[in-house]
């Protein structure tokens, strides 16, 4: 039996020039361990435009491969009760523990505003974590209207703000 030779090797070293397609997909050649070496020098071969196209199917691909989408957040807040001599750090991060399902990037300016009068203008920090937890329910009640606005929607196909048509009588 005559002896098996090697898949020629790819050359990427020559900007312009594609591999054959049937080489590329050849088992022998692809090998755990050193496909992200050569997928980095395939991509600094290649012009701009062939980059981007590389990362756009890339990002296809990998997408494709996602885990189903994470559980809903959820939708009541886990109450942690509040100690006696709570600073207003601690008191942040215990709302964002209590609302773990609200995003905080909306709040951030509310928020920082709040420290802000505690650290630079001496307001009470009893006072701003009321103003704190005022806030947070305030975010709360927003999200649970939106929330039921969505489920509204998904259910009828129309918002609490749409209303029938009316009909001849």
């Amino acid at each position: 039996m005559p002896a098996r030779t090697a898949a020629p090797a790819l050359s990427l070293e020559q900007p312009g020039r594609y591999p054959d397609v049937t080489a590329m997909t050849d088992h022998r050649t692809l090998r755990h361990g050193s496909d992200e070496p050569r997928l980095t020098r395939l991509f600094r071969s290649l012009g701009e435009d062939d980059r981007r196209t590389l990362l756009a199917f890339a990002e296809f691909l990998a997408a494709g491969r996602q885990p189903a989408a994470a559980p809903a957040p959820p939708v009541a807040p886990t109450p942690l009760p509040r100690p006696e001599q709570e600073t207003v750090i601690a008191a942040i991060r215990r709302l964002s523990r209590t609302y773990t399902m609200l995003d905080r990037g909306p709040m951030l300016n509310e928020t920082s505003a709040l420290m802000s009068a505690h650290v630079l203008q001496g307001r009470d920090a009893a006072v701003v974590i009321d103003d704190l937890e005022a806030l947070f329910l305030r975010h709360f009640t927003d999200y649970r209207t939106r929330l039921a606005a969505a489920s509204g929607e998904a259910r009828d196909g129309r918002t609490d703000d749409d209303t029938p048509a009316a009909g001849p009588a």
